[in-house]
């Protein structure tokens, strides 16, 4: 099994360390073209976020920026860490928790700082080696779960969406989900995800013309019913939900025309394009909220190929670059004061853009990923990986940039969904 974390924001989003990321590149072509071994990292298979496998050739270029450092954009200044302060006392978590290959994951709390073993109160079943990702309702007292249910050789819609509540066993709502996706939970308790039906394979003597065009949407589920209600159809490659902005979901589209962002008004389904044209290579989205800006990792269009972060007005899709690196693991957050987490190619451990705080709390090098941001934006939650060893749960206090560990059960992987809400 393999999972990836979400958040208590409205801001669902991508893959795993450097390694993973090579399996996320490749691992969708091989799912589409149906050659799919589910061998990938040994037994455990990281295909997260979207079927970008197909742009590898553009990765050729950034060969040619491996002697590019990483680059601080427009006067953003970097948070150096200061001298760690006293312990802190930080929330309880809710996390995914399973063993490699297993046919089974676990929802379990935990009490992060502490060396308390974690409580199992729920148990998932899935198909062997499934992706598995979850976003937590409002309050967190709910949790909701994408995985891989049904057994096909070609996973591009073989997964469910289920909900997890204290006491009960996992309900499921609605099959035909995309694989490896997470679903996105807005703040008022709204719940969307990306559904689809595969297309017709264009082929001759076995070998693909081009890439398979799908019917997509974009789905609001009922919790209480499990009846849908789309926002969204279109013909393409995918469709990715990137973040939701008061009444609107953001949606970023990869067709054979290249790719876009869109914002769809969750009430009325009135479309606009936000961003016409990019590079079919976004990923790791966040949300700024002071700015009403997404944050985004994005594939450079100049003549050296490297890999950017942006943000990006809502509003107006006014493009800002904030950092520049040839390496892909840069995995921007933004925090709640419209500071930017980066991970630099360096491998020193992650700086903050734009703060006075500095990351503090952590040895040796490694990529942060943050991806779930508390309710009283006081916390943020995420996974801290280090070369050759399995991702450790962290919660970061959004005030000095403070972080600690959440235990975890040995030789599990580990993702955490966010804080636990008091029904735990």
């Amino acid at each position: 099994m393999a999972w990836c974390t979400t958040t208590l924001r409205t801001i669902p989003c991508l893959p795993s360390f450097s390694e993973e990321r090579r399996d996320f590149d490749r691992g969708r072509i091989h799912q589409k073209s149906g050659n799919h071994t589910g061998q990938e990292r040994g037994s455990f298979r990281y295909n997260d976020g979207m079927r970008i496998g197909r742009w590898i050739p553009c990765l050729v270029g950034l060969v040619l920026a491996a002697g590019i450092g990483f680059v601080v954009h427009d006067d953003e200044s970097i948070a150096k860490a200061e001298p760690q302060p006293a312990p802190i006392v930080a929330p309880r978590v809710l996390m995914l928790s399973g063993h490699p290959g297993s046919t089974q994951t676990q929802l379990m709390v935990a009490s992060a700082g502490t060396n308390d073993t974690p409580k199992a109160i729920a148990t998932l079943d899935h198909i062997p080696e499934a992706v598995v990702k979850g976003a937590l309702l409002p309050g967190g007292n709910a949790a909701l779960v994408i995985a891989d249910t049904i057994p096909s050789r070609e996973l591009s819609w073989a997964a469910s969406l289920m909900i997890i509540e204290k006491g009960q066993p996992p309900r499921k709502l609605v099959e035909g989900v995309y694989h490896a996706s997470r679903p996105l939970v807005t703040a008022d308790g709204r719940v969307f995800v990306q559904r689809g039906k595969a297309g017709k394979n264009l082929s001759v003597d076995g070998h693909h013309l081009a890439m398979r065009v799908d019917d997509l949407s974009i789905d609001e589920v009922d919790l209480a019913t499990g009846s849908t209600r789309s926002i969204l159809s279109w013909k393409g490659y995918e469709t990715h939900l990137a973040a939701s902005i008061e009444h609107e979901i953001i949606v970023y589209r990869v067709g054979p025309q290249g790719a876009d962002l869109v914002a769809i008004h969750a009430d009325t389904r009135q479309l606009r394009v936000v961003v016409p044209s990019w590079p079919p290579m976004a990923r790791d989205f966040s949300v700024d909220e002071p700015a009403r800006a997404i944050v985004v990792q994005q594939l450079g269009e100049g003549p050296v190929r490297q890999w950017v972060v942006e943000r990006i007005d809502v509003d107006t899709g006014k493009r800002q670059v904030l950092a520049t690196s040839p390496h892909l693991d840069l995995v921007p957050y933004a925090f709640p004061d419209g500071s930017v987490l980066v991970n630099p190619a360096d491998r020193r451990g992650p700086r903050r853009l734009g703060a006075s705080h500095g990351i503090q709390g952590l040895d040796g090098p490694g990529v942060m990923w943050l991806r779930a941001t508390s309710e009283d934006r006081a916390w943020m939650t995420g996974t801290w990986a280090i070369p050759g060893s399995l991702p450790v749960g962290i919660v970061v206090r959004a005030s000095d940039g403070k972080v600690v560990t959440v235990p975890r059960v040995e030789g599990h992987r580990v993702e955490i969904l966010g804080l636990a809400g008091g029904a735990w």
